[in-house]
């Protein structure tokens, strides 16, 4: 996930900025990004290099350094990954990108278990960037790598975390229907029903309905409300139906159906 999350993020970058004034640069930029969705890593650090040694190439420097930088991740070299990204950190101070780069170096350090200078560089990231899109991933290793560390670890969970500390994160939508599924799994059906439902009122509009219609279902599946849970497993399927939750919501749909028509059954008898 992360692998292709830093590397969505880089190629939005490129395209943003592909108003080049060099149509030499240009070429290389396509044949970088070619060769690097075609995972020809070696390739792509090639021509890069290359397009460094020319005046051309000095003029977008910055964009070729963090390319170099991505495909060394790509290809587990990580030494040199944080060789190159620390470039553009070091040279470019004031670079739109210095989010994802601090956050990228945190990572790096944490691929060649360097585990203390990850958490700091993971801390830094959250103290710098509280609205960045990497807050709730740091907390999650933060916790992961302290439990490894053998040292303390909040007792909250990430997520929590997140709600409490950083409400105007962009991820605290995406947290706060994570904890209702926290709760479905620990058994809570009641507590995650009531946050299902509260997160559906607080955002009606929001990308994790079907996540949060699904919680709702399942719930009440499992809590034996089998009628409720039809409803909503109908309601992921019919209006959500190329969701993940999807094909879960269709087992949901047919298990309950088999409950109920067993319990009308029974009734009958």
């Amino acid at each position: 996930m992360i692998r292709l999350t830093i590397s969505a993020v880089f190629f939005s970058f490129c395209v943003i900025n592909s108003s080049f004034s060099n149509d030499s640069i240009v070429t290389v930029f396509d044949r970088f990004l070619t060769e690097f969705n075609a995972e020809n890593y070696e390739q792509s650090i090639k021509l890069s290099k290359e397009a460094l040694e020319t005046s051309e190439g000095a003029e977008w420097r910055e964009k070729l350094l963090e390319g170099i930088g991505l495909a060394y991740f790509r290809l587990e070299r990580f030494e040199e990954a944080k060789h190159y990204t620390r470039k553009v950190v070091e040279e470019y101070p004031t670079s739109e990108r210095m989010g994802i780069l601090k956050w990228r170096l945190a990572l790096i350090e944490d691929r060649l278990e360097n585990y203390q200078e990850a958490l700091s560089g993971y801390h830094s990231y959250i103290e710098e960037y509280p609205r960045g899109d990497y807050v709730l991933s740091s907390l999650v290793r933060i916790d992961e790598i302290k439990s490894k560390l053998g040292l303390p670890v909040s007792k909250e969970l990430p997520f929590q975390t997140l709600i409490r500390d950083f409400p105007d994160n962009p991820k605290a939508e995406l947290a706060k229907v994570r904890w209702a599924d926290h709760m479905r799994r620990e058994g809570q059906y009641e507590k995650a029903i009531n946050r299902s439902n509260e997160f559906i009122q607080e955002y009606p509009e929001s990308d994790y309905l079907d996540m949060a219609y699904f919680i709702l279902a399942d719930c009440y599946r499992r809590s034996m409300q089998p009628f409720k849970a039809k409803h909503y497993f109908k309601h992921v399927i019919e209006n959500y139906p190329s969701s993940s939750w999807a094909p879960l919501a269709k087992k949901g749909f047919d298990r309950t159906s088999i409950l109920i028509q067993n319990l009308r059954r029974g009734s009958a008898e």
